[in-house]
């Protein structure tokens, strides 16, 4: 994820921004990188995390569709 540093450093500053909002893509599922982390940015620190994948598999559960 490029932008993970990035993440970091809003975080760094959260109260400047306010609500934070993580848009995710991914090809497929088995793509996703960083799981993990993604589930403690939502868990822990109350980020609004939305994952989506270009072609879900038929286990997958979540959002489809392209993330631009």
């Amino acid at each position: 994820m490029p932008l993970r540093g990035l993440i970091w450093n809003v975080l760094d500053e959260r109260d400047r921004f306010g609500r934070i909002q993580i848009l995710y893509g991914a090809r497929t599922p088995e793509d996703i990188l960083y799981r993990k982390q993604l589930k403690e940015w939502r868990a822990d620190l109350g980020l609004e995390v939305h994952v989506t994948v270009d072609r879900a598999t038929r286990e997958w559960r979540g959002n489809v569709g392209v993330v631009t």
